[in-house]
């Protein structure tokens, strides 16, 4: 009888082990490149890379919101960047928000935001870049991206996996200690 616990043991183990790296693996969505400075969604905008996300995954209006976007030039960081950031609502066209150019010394760029209402919008990061190229001075590069904001009580899939999984791996681990107790 005690070869079989062991073998329930550690068939539960393994099952765990094989379930917290799979499923990260099998998470992963095409144009999420996880690389140093690039997070979330990556566009091409002429000769450079810009990738945005924000946090929460899921913004909801009225509550705050980070928006990270980072600007690479051949997968490296750049230094001294005119950026601008326009948020519009998708549906009316209207441009809700408009923040001023401002140098960013680093290619990384945080912006903390409440949007006010659930609806989709474009958030749009324009940039003048002093890279030798006189156009990107006088016409701004621009990186355009959209935001779904949706009420609080929606869950996306994932989010709810990934609540759950260390609860799973917890009660694997739990089943496994009383097993180990029991002999």
């Amino acid at each position: 009888m005690k070869i079989s616990q062991r073998v329930v043991a550690n068939t539960a183990f393994a099952l765990a082990i094989l379930v917290l790296v799979a499923v990260p693996l099998l998470l992963q969505q095409q144009g999420h490149l996880a690389e140093a400075h690039l997070l979330g969604i990556v566009k091409q905008v002429d000769n450079y890379q810009v990738s945005f996300q924000q946090i929460p995954q899921f913004p909801s209006a009225g509550k705050n919101t980070t928006l990270h976007f980072s600007v690479l030039q051949d997968n490296a960081a750049i230094s001294n960047v005119n950026a601008a950031v326009q948020i519009m609502e998708k549906d009316s066209g209207k441009i809700v928000e408009q923040m001023p150019y401002k140098l960013h010394e680093i290619s990384d760029i945080t912006i903390p935001y409440t949007f006010q209402n659930n609806t989709d919008y474009a958030v749009n990061l324009l940039m003048r870049m002093d890279d030798g190229n006189p156009e990107h001075m006088a016409k701004p590069l621009v990186a355009d991206f959209d935001v779904s904001v949706i009420p609080t009580s929606a869950i996306s899939p994932t989010e709810l996996l990934m609540g759950a999984l260390p609860f799973t791996a917890g009660l694997i681990g739990a089943v496994v200690l009383v097993f180990k107790k029991v002999k």
